[in-house]
Order: C-alpha cells, then structure tokens, then sequence
C-alpha cells in the first residue's frame, strides 16, 4: 500500500504528510521488525484507524476487528493496579508482509511515533536498557530530533490523544475507561512466574503477572458487563457510513472534544469487578491519563 486509499477521509492524509515531514529517522537495515513480532511490545491503536483499515480493503469492520484486533490493557504507570481499557493489534502483527507494513500510509500513531516519541520524552536510554528491547536495531544508535520535527511528532501525539479520546468515549463511553484488576491477583498469579523476569511484569496487589494472563482474565471476567457486552452491537452499528463521518468529524470539533474531555478531568474512576457488574471508585492520577486541549 503506497498511499492513502482513495475514498478515505482526507484526514488520513494530512495525517500521513504530518508523519513524513521533518523527518531523518529510518529504521536500521538489519532490523527484524521485533516490535511487529513481540507480544511483549502492545501496540494500542483507534476506531479511527480500524476504519480506515476497513475501508481500505472493503471489509466489514467487524470482522477487521476480530481478525486482526482486539480489546486488552495497557498499563497506568502511576498506578500498579489499575489498567486502561485499549484496543490493540494481536501480535505478531497481521500487517506485517515480507519484513514490511501493508498498510504502511495508515498504519497506527502509535507505530508513527516510535521510537521518536520517546526521544523527545528523554526515556529512549531507559528503555534500550531494558531485556525485552535489547533486539531493536533502532536503539542502540543516537539520534538527533531536529527542532521542526519535534513540532510534527507533538501534533501527531495531539492527534493520537484526540483519536483515543473519539474512540474510547464511542465504545465505553468515556475516556479513558479504567479497571482495577486487583481481586484478580490471587486467581491469576503462579508462583513460577512470579520468578521469571519480574522487572518486567505488571504488578496488582503486589504480585507480578504477565500482561497476556490479565488480557485473558480482563476478557473473561468484564465481557459480560456493560459496557463490554454491548461491543458486538457497536462494531454492527459502524458500518453506517453517518455513523463513521460523525467520528471523524469530532475530531475536528473543539467544543465537541472538550465536553468529552470533561469527563476525564483528573478525578477519575476505576472500575472492579462485583459480582457480574462493575463498581466504580475514585482515583487521583497525576498527571491524569487524558489531557490535550
């Protein structure tokens, strides 16, 4: 795929000029493309993008999603407990094809953004250190980021935050949807993985497990409660072409994006399992998990 497929919202062009512009990054000759590989690297992407996947190749975007995507978590670093609800590419990843991305013009921000994010952020040496990252080519290199893409990366991380903000609000009805997976650690953890790589693997309640075992048990256990359950119901209702141009739309709606915003303006809920329902409580994260506008 060389460029935008024609017909999609001309929103994923300019995103993808914004992508190119100013920059001097390319990936290293001999990489062997182990983010797109390892399940230890959780790719989180959008609605947005999942439309855009869909419509590039004329399918229905349910059967996108659950051929190519699905519905885990993703850490709050402020909070060992306590997860965000994201939806993610499965791994290895279904668009990588002869060592390339076939949907290169549309590929995820999070995929745009690395590893130049984290330059700018100054955690890029901390993360080289790390056992899962010591095979990323990319890493091990310096690498200046000039002034103007800076400004280019901090707008797609604009665009990702709006894009997350769309879509989470869309499928849960607000973002970001937070649980608290801490009745869950003694149920999941095995003492023989406790010992395997700790510095690694997430902790709930003081016990260390791996990010797969809490997909699965977040899958399990939340499915059958709002508003996981009437997912199948959403996924059917985008494939109404208003349905989707309104997503789009609100991204370029400023009024709009802040009263979504409102709902997540540092006092912020978590959610655990009760029984077959979610009971919310109230968290403090700082900094808190959307704030953009």
């Amino acid at each position: 795929m060389d460029e935008v497929p024609a017909g999609l919202p001309g929103y994923f062009l300019a995103r993808s000029l914004l992508a190119d512009r100013h920059s001097e990054f390319t990936c290293h000759p001999d990489c062997s493309r182990p983010g797109c590989k390892s399940a230890l690297m959780q790719v989180p992407v959008t609605l947005h993008e999942i439309l855009a996947v869909a419509s590039a190749n004329n399918q229905p975007v349910v059967d996108v999603f659950q051929r190519n995507y699905a519905l885990g978590l993703t850490p709050v670093s402020s909070h060992p407990s306590i997860f965000r609800v994201t939806l993610k590419i499965q791994k290895p990843c279904p668009w990588l094809r002869n060592e390339f991305c076939s949907i290169y013009p549309i590929r995820p921000l999070a995929c745009i953004l690395f590893p130049e994010s984290h330059v700018l952020d100054g955690t890029w040496r901390l993360l080289a250190q790390q056992w899962d990252l010591s095979d990323y080519a990319c890493f091990p290199s310096e690498f200046a980021i000039s002034k103007e893409r800076a400004g280019a990366v901090k707008a797609l991380r604009g665009m990702l935050q709006k894009e997350l903000l769309v879509s989470d609000s869309h499928l849960f009805g607000s973002s970001p949807f937070l649980v608290d997976l801490t009745p869950l650690a003694t149920d999941l953890c095995r003492p023989d993985e406790r010992a395997e790589k700790p510095s690694v693997r997430p902790v709930v309640n003081g016990e260390q497990l791996s990010l797969a075992d809490l997909d699965t048990a977040f899958r399990e256990c939340f499915s059958r409660c709002s508003p996981f359950a009437e997912l199948q119901e959403k996924w059917i209702e985008l494939e109404n072409l208003e349905v989707r141009e309104g997503l789009f739309a609100l991204l370029d709606g400023k009024r709009a994006l802040r009263k979504l915003q409102g709902r997540c303006d540092g006092s912020q809920y978590a959610f655990r399992l009760d029984g077959s329902a979610l009971k919310r409580k109230r968290v403090n994260l700082v900094p808190p998990e959307c704030s953009f506008l």
